[in-house]
């Protein structure tokens, strides 16, 4: 349940060797063509999105949280969801997640993954709330004006409060968008993008570690207040 760099790229570059990477089969760019075909199904659109290796290690790759619930609403329909699953940390359990979200409400509750750059902190997987019902959520935090990785206490606050909702949460109209199946059990996709300057653009995250799409911009409160001017 550990994050693994090195295994994540070299199952990207694996991609590549595919026939499904084309006239670029055995290359890196044969295995971005293989991920952008999947996502093409998974989530689209995938016009706006960047991918640069399998990793997430630097601030290459780029997509919407929009992109990355699309996924887990997949991937929760697909034959291999449960083995998909079981690949994500348990919350206050084991992996990434063990020393984390341990509360009543969490622990044991929550499988995610987590992806963190120095600029970067990524929630995102299911849970099981309050309600009994099983949800998909992501939250994105890009360019704080500290280390991401401080902002953990924040992110799982926000985790902990969609664990402790009790009630029927919003559900898109368009049924075709709410990631439900007949018998299944996802009911509801949250999704959270905060972003600390003006430019929505998503810098590098783990391709594991994310989720739909609220652009919230709140730059004048608390932690939001500093913006930055980068590139």
């Amino acid at each position: 349940k550990w994050s693994n760099n090195f295994m994540a790229e070299q199952v990207f570059r694996d991609l590549g060797t595919t026939s499904a990477a084309g006239d670029a089969r055995g290359t890196w760019d044969g295995g971005r063509k293989v991920l952008q075909d999947f996502l093409k199904k998974a989530a689209p659109p995938v016009q706006k999105s960047n991918i640069l290796n399998g990793s997430g290690l630097y601030t290459g790759n780029r997509y919407s949280a929009r992109q990355i619930s699309s996924v887990l609403r997949y991937m929760h329909h697909h034959t291999w969801g449960p083995e998909y699953k079981s690949t994500l940390a348990i919350s206050g359990v084991d992996g990434t997640l063990g020393r984390r979200l341990r509360g009543e409400s969490t622990k044991g509750k929550i499988r995610a993954k987590t992806g963190t750059l120095n600029q970067v902190s990524a929630l995102a997987g299911y849970m099981i709330t309050a309600s009994g019902r099983e949800v998909a959520f992501v939250i994105l935090f890009n360019d704080p004006p500290v280390r991401a990785w401080r902002l953990r206490p924040e992110q799982d606050a926000i985790a902990t409060a969609i664990a402790r909702e009790n009630r029927r949460l919003h559900q898109p109209r368009d049924r075709s968008q709410r990631g439900i199946a007949d018998g299944e059990r996802l009911h509801h996709v949250i999704a959270l993008q905060h972003v600390f300057h003006a430019d929505e653009e998503l810098r590098g995250v783990d391709l594991g570690a994310v989720i739909m799409q609220q652009a919230l911009h709140d730059h004048r409160n608390g932690r939001c207040a500093r913006q930055h001017d980068q590139p």
